[in-house]
């Protein structure tokens, strides 16, 4: 078996700037070494652990980011079933992470505060000072004027989190979100694409 830990640190250390792809894409090889999910999951860790061996400042911010992307594949793999109040502190816990070491205006941090906002939308009770940040960073990727596939990804769950609230004028807002990234999409990979019939059909449906 080839040293995977050490050609991932390697691929790290070549990113001048990490690129979420990239990590995701070096993850899956990871998983698909061994077809056996226990030591695949092993494997990741010894990984991950490689990257970051001692202390956050000790990796180049492209290792950094590469293992807190392998520990979203770790959790992941943990399974669906743990609590939702779990998976939310793991993901706030991670992005707070990111952030104490990129800084608050990062792309990377951004990033990551957005996947936490997502999944604290599924606990009860989610505050209106949780839809007012995830505001803010959609605003970050410049949308409404921007639009790019992982930006309507984040506002069709904006959108959701608008939706939950059961608040008449955030179900219009709600709404309108989901069928301007409709549309886009519609012209960006036709009608008949998954990304189209997805959004129309199931996100359309449930807003």
């Amino acid at each position: 078996m080839p040293d995977i830990s050490r050609r991932v640190r390697e691929l790290a250390d070549e990113l001048a700037v990490a690129s979420l792809r990239a990590e995701q894409c070096v993850a899956r090889l990871a998983i698909s070494v061994q077809r056996d999910k226990a030591p695949a999951r092993d494997l990741l860790v010894r990984v991950r652990d490689s990257l970051v061996p001692e202390a956050d400042a000790d990796a180049t911010e492209a290792a950094f980011l590469l293992a807190m992307e392998i520990d979203v594949v770790l959790a992941d793999k943990r399974g669906i079933k743990r609590p939702t109040q779990q998976k939310w502190e793991e993901s706030s816990a991670r992005a707070e992470r990111v952030r104490q070491r990129l800084g608050d205006d990062h792309p990377e941090t951004r990033l990551f505060r957005e996947r936490s906002l997502t999944s604290k939308a599924a606990l009860p009770g989610l505050s209106l000072e949780a839809i007012d940040e995830a505001r803010v960073l959609l605003s970050a990727r410049g949308y409404p004027h921007h639009l790019d596939f992982q930006t309507s990804l984040r506002a069709i769950t904006f959108a959701k989190m608008l939706r939950d609230t059961r608040n008449p004028q955030h179900m219009a807002e709600a709404r309108q979100i989901v069928w301007k990234n409709i549309v886009w999409r519609a012209k960006q990979y036709g009608t008949t694409h998954p990304f189209t019939v997805v959004a129309r059909v199931h996100h359309l449906g449930r807003v």
